[in-house]
This record gives C-alpha cells, sequence and structure tokens, in this order.
C-alpha cells in the first residue's frame, strides 16, 4: 500500500509539472498571437491622415496651454509650432511612457508610437500610463488610450511592430537619413542617460560609438532591474528636449543641468525637530504661511471704487467712440495671446516706473489732447488680466505723474474730485487734465460679462513690444466680413505708413527675377517705405565669396544711410556638403543703442507688416552689431538645412 502512495504522489508531482508547463507554453502563445494580430491590424488598417496644420488656437486651446502660453519663450508662435509638429516615440516603456504623456500634455499635434510588446504586470512599477486592466494588450495602444484621455486633441498614432534591428544603430542611421534629431535615453539600475543626436551640426551615434558594444555587455531591465523614478527621470527630460528642438529654445533654464547642493546639517534649535521643539502639533498652517494652499491668484482691493471702472462702463465707451486711451500692463507675450478690440498702448507694469516708458505715455496723452481740441480731460484706463496689475499701474502713475512731484506738466484727477465745479484749463501743450482709471476685474471680468468667444477674436498686431520697450498695438474686430479694412488703410490708420507699389515688387525682383543682389529699404518723412539703394543682378549664383562680399557693400551702404532699415539679400551660402545654395532672406535691421524709442515703435509696427511680403524669405531681425555679418546668417541657414 505504501509504495502505490508513493507512486501516486510521483505521478501527481509528475503531471502538476507537466500542466504549469502547458500552462506557461499558453500563455506564451496567447501573447504572440496578440501580438501577431496588433501588427496584422497596424499593416492592413487605412493609412491614417495627419491632423491638418493649425492657423491659430482656439479659445479651449489657449485655456488648456495658459500655462506656457505666457513663458516668453514659448508664446503663441511656439505652441503654434508644438500643434503642428510630429514627434515619433521608438518604445512604449519606461522611458516612453513619460514622454508621450508630457509631449500630449504639452500640444505636441501627432504622436506614433513604436512597441511590438503587450504590457505585463512587472511593468507597471515604472511604465506609469499603463493599468493593471490592460495586462496582456499591446502597449502602443496601451499609450493611445491613455493619451486620448489626457489630450484629445493630440492624434496617437500607435505602431504595434518590432524594428527588427531594434537598437540604436537603427534609431541612429534612420534618422540621418530622414533628417531629423534623435532624442535618445535609458535607464538601468540607478542611473539613466540622455543625448540629443544629429541635431544642430551635433554629433550622430555612431560619431561616439563606430563600433557595437559585445552583446553580453548591455544589459536589460528584466536582467539587471531599475528603480522605477529613474526612467521617469529620463522620459520626462527627453520630452523636454523634444519641445526645446521643436521650439528652438536656447535659455538658461533648459540647459539640461543638473546642481548637487549639499545640505546644512540639522539645527539643533529648529522648531520642531530640534532638541527642544516648540511645536508639538499640526497648526493652521494658512495663517502660518499668510496664504491658502492654492494657485489661484486673489483678487487685491488697492483702489477706491471711484477710481474704477467695470467692463460694461467700458464697453460703452468703446461703442459711443469716446476718446480716450487704453493702457495695457501686461506682457508681450500675453497681449499676443489675446486683446480687446481697441488700439492700445502696451507698457508692461515691470517697466511703467520708467521715466523713458512714462514719457511715452505722456506724449500719447499730449497727442489725444492736441487732436480733440475740445477735450478738456484725458481719460486713461489701464487693464491687466484679472484687474490686480492695473490697480498697481494706477497707483504708480498717480504718485509718479502728478506735475507737483515730477514736473511732467500733468494734473491728476485728485483736483476733479475736490473741486467739483472747478473750470476746466484750456489745453496748451504743458498742461493736460488727466483721469486713471483700472478696469475692474480685467480681462477675465470681460469675457465672462462682455464677450463669451474672447479670446478667440480675429485680431491684427502692428507691433509686439521687443524687451522692455513699449509699443502700440493695433485691434481691429469686424462686426461683419464688409468692415474688414485694407492693409494699406489699416497701415494709414494708425502710423500713417505706406508701402510703395516699387517696394512690394523688389520682394519678387529679389526672390523669383534675380535682378537685384540687395534693396535696402527705409521710411522716408514718417509717410511711407521707398527704395533707398539696390544692387545689379548677382555674376554668380554659386560664387560665396563674391556674394560675402556683396554683403560686406551692403552694410557699408547701411551704415552710411544711418538709422533703422529693411534690406532684401539675395543670399549664396556654402552648405555642409560644400555644394553652394540661394536662400532670398529678409533682414529688419535696427540699432537699440543708437534709435530711440519713438522711431523703434515705427520701424517695427511696420516691420510686422512687411513681413507678409516675405513669402519664400527668411526673416531676421537684427539689434545687435556683432550679429549683423555674413557668417552669422550662412552659420544660421546651414542649421536650418540640418533641420
Amino acid at each position: 500500500m505504501a509504495d502505490e502512495i508513493e507512486a501516486l504522489r510521483r505521478e501527481i508531482e509528475r503531471k502538476s509539472l507537466e500542466l504549469e508547463s502547458l500552462k506557461n507554453l499558453f500563455a506564451l502563445k496567447e501573447k504572440e498571437y496578440k501580438a501577431s494580430n496588433s501588427r496584422s491590424a497596424a499593416s492592413n488598417s487605412p493609412n491614417v491622415v495627419k491632423p491638418e496644420k493649425k492657423e491659430r488656437l482656439t479659445k479651449d486651446e489657449i485655456l488648456r496651454y495658459s500655462r506656457q502660453l505666457i513663458l516668453s519663450e514659448i508664446g503663441v508662435k511656439g505652441q503654434m509650432k508644438l500643434c503642428n509638429a510630429s514627434v515619433l516615440v521608438v518604445g512604449a516603456g519606461g522611458l516612453g511612457c513619460p514622454v508621450a504623456q508630457y509631449l500630449a500634455a504639452a500640444g505636441v499635434g501627432c504622436i506614433g508610437i513604436v512597441d511590438y510588446d503587450t504590457v505585463e504586470i512587472s511593468n507597471l512599477h515604472r511604465q506609469v500610463l499603463h493599468t493593471e486592466s490592460r495586462v496582456n494588450t499591446s502597449k502602443a495602444e496601451s499609450i493611445k488610450i491613455q493619451i486620448q484621455q489626457l489630450n484629445s486633441s493630440v492624434s496617437c498614432i500607435p505602431y504595434s511592430t518590432q524594428l527588427s534591428s531594434g537598437n540604436a544603430y537603427l534609431l541612429n542611421d534612420a534618422c540621418i537619413l530622414a533628417g531629423k534629431p534623435l532624442v535618445s535615453g535609458s535607464a538601468l539600475r540607478f542611473e539613466g542617460q540622455l543625448t540629443v543626436y544629429n541635431h544642430d551640426g551635433g554629433p550622430c551615434y555612431r560619431c561616439l560609438f563606430p563600433k557595437p558594444p559585445p552583446p553580453e555587455s548591455v544589459g536589460n531591465c528584466s536582467d539587471n532591474g531599475v528603480l522605477g523614478p529613474v526612467p521617469g527621470v529620463i522620459g520626462t527630460l527627453q520630452a523636454l528636449e523634444a519641445i526645446k528642438i521643436i521650439k528652438m529654445l536656447i535659455y538658461d533654464a533648459l540647459e539640461g543641468r543638473f546642481l548637487t547642493i549639499k545640505l546644512r546639517p540639522r539645527q539643533s534649535n529648529c522648531a520642531i525637530c530640534g532638541d527642544n521643539p516648540s511645536i508639538i502639533k499640526l497648526m493652521d498652517y494658512e495663517l502660518f504661511c499668510g496664504a491658502s494652499a492654492t494657485d489661484k491668484t486673489p483678487s487685491l482691493e488697492i483702489l477706491q471704487k471711484q477710481q474704477r471702472i467695470s467692463v460694461q462702463e467700458y464697453k460703452r465707451f468703446i461703442d459711443e467712440c469716446s476718446p480716450h486711451i487704453l493702457l495695457d500692463v501686461r506682457e508681450p507675450v500675453e497681449l499676443e495671446i489675446c486683446s480687446l478690440p481697441v488700439e492700445s498702448l502696451n507698457i508692461p507694469l515691470r517697466v511703467l516706473h520708467s521715466p523713458d516708458q512714462q514719457d511715452v505715455l505722456m506724449q500719447a496723452i499730449l497727442n489725444l489732447a492736441d487732436n480733440e481740441k475740445k477735450l478738456s480731460t484725458v481719460n486713461v484706463y489701464v487693464l491687466c488680466k484679472q484687474g490686480n496689475d492695473s490697480q498697481k499701474a494706477v497707483k504708480l502713475l498717480r504718485e509718479t505723474m502728478l506735475d507737483g512731484n515730477t514736473n511732467k506738466l500733468l494734473r491728476s484727477e485728485d483736483d476733479f474730485l475736490q473741486y467739483e465745479n472747478k473750470q476746466a484749463v484750456p489745453y496748451t501743450s504743458t498742461q493736460v487734465d488727466v483721469v486713471f482709471k483700472d478696469i475692474a476685474g480685467g480681462l477675465y471680468a470681460w469675457a465672462k460679462h462682455i464677450d463669451d468667444n474672447f479670446p478667440s477674436i480675429l485680431r491684427i498686431s502692428l507691433h509686439l513690444c521687443r524687451r522692455t520697450e513699449a509699443c502700440l498695438i493695433q485691434e481691429i474686430v469686424p462686426s461683419k466680413p464688409k468692415d474688414l479694412i485694407s492693409e494699406e488703410k489699416f497701415l494709414s490708420c494708425h502710423h500713417g505708413i505706406k508701402l510703395e507699389e516699387r517696394c512690394k515688387n523688389m520682394f519678387s525682383l529679389v526672390k523669383d527675377k534675380h535682378e537685384h543682389a540687395w534693396v535696402i529699404m527705409k521710411i522716408e518723412d514718417k509717410q511711407a517705405v521707398v527704395v533707398k539703394e539696390t544692387h545689379g543682378k548677382l555674376e554668380s549664383r554659386t560664387d560665396v565669396e563674391k556674394n560675402r562680399k556683396l554683403f560686406g557693400e551692403m552694410l557699408q551702404k547701411v551704415e552710411e544711410l544711418g538709422g533703422p532699415c529693411y534690406i532684401l539679400f539675395d543670399f549664396i551660402y556654402e552648405q555642409s556638403s560644400g555644394s553652394s545654395k540661394d536662400k532670398p532672406i529678409y533682414i529688419y535691421w535696427c540699432d537699440d543703442d543708437t534709435v530711440g524709442v519713438k522711431e523703434k515703435m515705427m520701424y517695427a509696427a511696420t516691420n510686422n507688416e512687411l513681413k507678409k511680403q516675405c513669402d519664400g524669405f527668411v526673416p531676421y531681425e537684427m539689434h545687435d552689431k556683432d550679429d549683423f555679418n555674413f557668417k552669422f546668417v550662412s552659420d544660421d541657414l546651414k542649421g536650418k538645412d540640418r533641420q
């Protein structure tokens, strides 16, 4: 009997091992079957249509991306580049998950995901876009589901297929051949690496590693392990580098440097962890910090009620065409996103204290009083996003632009509040009555009470200020298509600057007919853009040295003419391959160190209109003599060729 029992026990063990083996085989075959089906579905699916190129941001997109839109390094133009960009993410694992997540969140318009594998339970500690419910499903499809839930406006294309040569050399070579940069990342154990290859003249992977290492020296997460947050950090940095490349950002905050800081030791007199702590229980931290635990901006009340007007009152001023000055104290990048449908003077709050900026405001006040002879009082309404900065601005202007304090020859509205029956002083060039008020609630209140579609409006910007300079913005919001104003009339109604027909023709003569090597245009008598100097045809369309000399002659002529100008140049440069290439360029030149504010404003405003003629030209704005040279342009064009 004992022998029979032992024989049965051994048979059960054998059958158990056989069953376990069959289960493993079944799981493997099922995984291969699902992967095969996914690949088949991907190969048999109709061609995915890439989203159409965006021409403008919608109201919802402005709200979604508002926190990065207000970054001057991004702005509307940068966000448009992101929305119209395409990125291929190879690998939907620990690195691919944060890459795809942050690219989608940033608004990259089209994201492709390549991965042949399916989700396993062991992936979830680091591959944070996958879930328990999607174990054994395609990783590429899993990420697509998650991205669609995060940002439905992003097109995500899954490719459930394996790159048969699946290594860095394949990706490197494909990117070189396609002329695309490669943002490469890796993570293993407690370490990670990030490198950008084939970008802006930089090396490729083969430049650094001509020969692959021995296969046995290459580790993987299955064998060597990885701490979950490590690929999270590297993947996030990969997304950051991709965004920088799309937008071509170069600024200190994104140098990709990590700084190790040694913390000071524990303090024996610390209020909570010291030797004799005074804090032994939780406290009211909002009271302690003086602020609530929120990132929302509270509304301030700095001004008296009579020193403010509502958006409804201001709307009536607009409808009645009452003469006034609208002072917008937001940053230029915010102004680019949206503005009210009236002409405005833009002086950011951070520079409003500057005498130069206040001189610009004073001149605008005097001009309005001069144009409106019967105007006894000039109303200046100050606008910002929420109504906080505008109050600060009004307070500042009341304190600094009184004639008794600054000799700026202005009187404040205090006189009006104290002496309601006083007679208005006739206007002279030395004295004007001024009322400063802020628009309560700012643009938030305008969007809530006046315009439901704000900020999705038709707007035409004449000039967005550069650095800390003030600028004038012309806004036109037609109620009907027939109200649209022609470009020439539009220019005339604001600055009175017209573009001569000969100037318009020059763009075609340089780019298409190549009848001029270069053309210099300037604003004459504050009325029209005119051609000042031209040079005949290029003797050779391949001679880079001859072109370099012509550029030097053009620079000499610009110096002789003096002041700002607009330049068309039939530029020839040597490509990385050694061959020459012809590319017409447009240059707006203005030396910031020698040109006055008013002249800058006039030229900068007209520059935005001239750039509309620049189809086929590479535009440049140059404000520094060190950049105004042949080598700078040549190197820049070479870099653009490599992108």
